[in-house]
């Protein structure tokens, strides 16, 4: 996303970023391969840090930050607190994508229902730790306590709501509104 600025110097750029927090927790099933474990193949496959020299997709600050696991500047709970510009960060806090990637599908036995209770847990605690952490990086943090995924791409971003009544069309528009102010507007479920 920073990396779109920069092409754009005499624009402002904003980021509307749906659902690419994965969280780092292993799947239930040691057989199935998490999205870090993928995240990694995928580094390892296709020479990423070669490709972009440090100047691109993965950037120098994160590289330093993760020396041995470069990889994880592919994923999102390690990529996301080192992007520069303002944005809105849109996550589901059961987010249907990762859990099905985990090996999950509806409906869930009870051993599912817990892993899927620690992910929300997990995913909480992601998001707590990038608002604590943000210094002076304008960010709105956005999520619901649903079993969803990237809802901007359907009729839920005007649909789907949190219990007080914000959509995420409410969320963006409000991040629109004062885009260097960090807001947070996430509703979490009580395990």
């Amino acid at each position: 996303l920073d990396m779109v600025a920069d092409f754009f110097k005499d624009s402002t750029v904003l980021g509307v970023l749906d659902s690419p927090l994965w969280v780092d927790l292993n799947p239930p099933d040691e057989s199935t391969v998490g999205l870090l474990d993928q995240t990694q193949k995928v580094y390892e496959v296709t020479g990423v840090r070669a490709v972009s020299g440090g100047d691109g997709v993965i950037t120098d600050d994160c590289a330093e930050s993760f020396l041995e696991e470069e990889f994880k500047c592919l994923f999102g709970q390690y990529r996301i607190p080192f992007i520069k510009i303002p944005h809105i960060l849109i996550s589901a806090e059961f987010d249907s994508f990762q859990l099905g990637q985990d090996g999950l599908q509806l409906p869930y036995s009870p051993s599912e229902n817990e892993f899927a209770d620690e992910f929300g847990d997990q995913m909480h605690r992601v998001f707590e730790g990038l608002m604590a952490n943000m210094g002076d990086k304008h960010i709105t943090f956005y999520s619901q306590p649903c079993y969803n995924h990237a809802i901007s791409m359907g009729s839920s971003y005007f649909t789907s709501a949190t219990s007080n009544g914000m959509t995420l069309n409410d969320a963006v528009r409000t991040f629109l509104g004062n885009p260097l102010q960090s807001q947070d507007l996430t509703e979490y479920c009580e395990v």
